[in-house]
């Protein structure tokens, strides 16, 4: 289980601000969080030692790109094998998520092809790996929302205020 770190009002403002903009420069977010830049830079030193800033990355439109129907995968296997099946979702470039499920699959995972033809293979060769026991595709028509930040813009303010 992760230890939940300890987030003030003004964390938050800096999340939002990141969020929105993760190149935002930090006089701007200063002005913004009522703090000097050099507090705005410790802080998101901070959050990123403590493992709640990742990182930072572009925005890829995959649309764009030709990605246009995601597939998700639910993969059902032997327990003993899970793990080698973990291991070879892994080398997949297709892959761009892994879950660990409980219930109906033991695995689920997002694949991103940009045509059938792609995902088919991807399919057969899924079939083939040592462990797999079934496999569930689910072909994506429309994404409504992608949001992976979401709790952070929701979380009510006045709590920290």
């Amino acid at each position: 289980m992760v230890a939940q770190v300890s987030l003030d009002a003004t964390d938050f403002k800096i999340l939002r601000a990141l969020i929105e903009d993760g190149r935002i420069p930090f006089s701007t977010i200063s002005k913004d969080v009522n703090i000097s830049d050099v507090a705005v830079k410790r802080r998101i030193d901070r959050l990123v030692k403590k493992g709640v800033l990742k990182g930072f990355s572009a925005k890829i439109d995959l649309d764009a790109m030709g990605f246009t129907h995601p597939v998700f995968v639910g993969i059902r296997t032997e327990i003993a094998k899970s793990g080698n099946v973990i291991k070879e979702l892994g080398k997949m470039d297709e892959v761009s998520e892994i879950y660990q499920m409980i219930g109906e699959t033991d695995i689920f995972v997002k694949v991103m092809a940009n045509d059938l033809d792609k995902t088919k293979q991807f399919i057969d060769n899924l079939s083939r790996v040592d462990g797999v026991l079934d496999i569930k595709t689910h072909l994506v028509l429309k994404t409504l929302k992608e949001e992976k930040h979401a709790p952070v813009l929701s979380v009510n303010q006045s709590t920290f205020e």
